[in-house]
């Protein structure tokens, strides 16, 4: 099956594929480069072609540009990981096991590090000794960087310019039985950590298969809303490295127990037919629906890396429309939370419904939107909801029949 692509979708490809899996260095014809450069830039992936621009026929000032801002990255990229360094030595004389999640956890799987873009450090730290942590950062020259409650899931802090993101879990939703799987798999490989090097500075990260799975999940939980290539190059390039033929057996089992199996063989298979995976040696992909790789391929230029590009849209709308609960049970509750009428007019409540709409109607209006783009959102995030629930993105509901 060959995915359906703009010409400037198809040179991203080109780049990616081109940069990372040693395809041709060639672009489509009547490629526009200053469109390609803007696609790859909301999508965090600007630095990955890094090596090969020499070799891609371009004007000279865009070439010019576009090093000087891989030069940038890379600057802040050493800045990140001298940081991280700290914090280990930090965490390591305070006797607390902790590991880092994503970030250099990936980007060590790529051939050149630095051209990963990266703009936090997510740390998580064995839950016994979360609060310990909290306090070890704040006397050490950590600041909040936002509101910290009992219930954050991703707590802030910052330290000289770089922001850390000590995780209460990873997974997002502890009352879905897979999620508490997947965090019991992560709290597991805490104990279990493996030291690592990247660009010479070592740091702690789980073992290759739970490492994995949080790869998996940082997918999943970035579907609904600001899914991008970044996040899914991420997997391609463990795939690539940890995750041949010989593997799978292992690593299948333990992501259909946390709900994860679908969607490694979609995406995976996503990167053979557009990014350039290679198919020698994962083979275990192949049964994939080609049909949604279509549509997640899709999402992700929608999107763009954490919603860039998502703007303009309404996204309540989107979820309400994708939501177990029904469109207008969602309006109804929307309105009684919205309608300061209802305190002094409880008898009016039957009808919040029908404020929340015209409340919607008149948004769009406001911003220009014809009446039509409600339903053309309803109607995206409907086909949205089919699609996660088709990926097992979504773990609790029904399925589609």
């Amino acid at each position: 099956m060959e995915l359906r692509m703009t010409t400037t979708q198809r040179a991203v490809c080109a780049l990616i594929r081109a940069a990372l899996f040693d395809g041709p260095k060639e672009l489509p014809e009547q490629t526009d480069l200053k469109a390609v450069c803007q696609e790859m830039a909301e999508q965090c992936v600007l630095a990955l072609p890094g090596d090969i621009l020499k070799a891609i026929d371009m004007p000279e000032e865009l070439r010019q540009m576009w090093a000087n801002t891989i030069k940038r990255q890379a600057f802040s990229c050493y800045h990140l990981i001298s940081e991280q360094s700290a914090l280990v030595t930090l965490m390591d004389g305070a006797g607390i096991p902790f590991v880092v999640l994503k970030g250099t956890a990936a980007a060590m799987l790529y051939p050149r590090p630095e051209y990963r873009a990266m703009g936090d450090i997510d740390l998580i730290v064995p839950a016994e000794d979360f609060e310990r942590t909290q306090k070890l950062l704040l006397e050490n020259g950590f600041s909040p960087a936002g509101e910290i409650t009992e219930q954050t899931r991703d707590c802030p802090y910052q330290r000289n310019g770089i922001l850390f993101e000590l995780h209460r879990h990873f997974a997002a939703d502890l009352e879905d039985k897979q999620s508490r799987l997947l965090e019991e798999s992560i709290q597991d490989g805490l104990s279990r950590a493996q030291r690592q090097t990247i660009l010479g500075s070592s740091f702690p990260m789980l073992p290759p298969l739970e490492n994995g799975l949080v790869l998996l999940e940082h997918i999943s939980q970035h579907l609904e809303a600001g899914l991008g290539l970044r996040q899914i190059i991420d997997w391609l390039m463990y795939v690539r490295r940890m995750l041949h033929d010989a593997q799978w057996p292992e690593f299948e089992a333990a992501a259909e127990r946390v709900g994860l199996r679908h969607l490694a063989l979609v995406v995976t298979r996503l990167g053979q037919l557009c990014f350039g995976l290679p198919e020698a040696e994962i083979t275990w992909c192949r049964g994939a629906d080609e049909r949604l790789c279509q549509e997640l391929l899709m999402h992700l230029f929608d999107s763009g890396d954490f919603g860039h590009k998502d703007t303009g849209r309404s996204a309540t709308v989107n979820a309400m429309s994708r939501s177990s609960d029904g469109f207008f049970r969602n309006l109804q509750r929307s309105g009684c939370r919205n309608w300061k009428l209802l305190a002094r007019c409880p008898y009016l409540k039957p009808f919040a419904w029908l404020y929340q709409l015209c409340r919607y109607i008149r948004l769009g209006l406001s911003r220009r939107r014809p009446i039509r783009s409600l339903l053309e959102d309803m109607n995206r995030g409907r086909r949205l909801n089919r699609m996660l629930l088709e990926l097992g993105a979504i773990r609790h509901g029904k399925k589609p029949e």
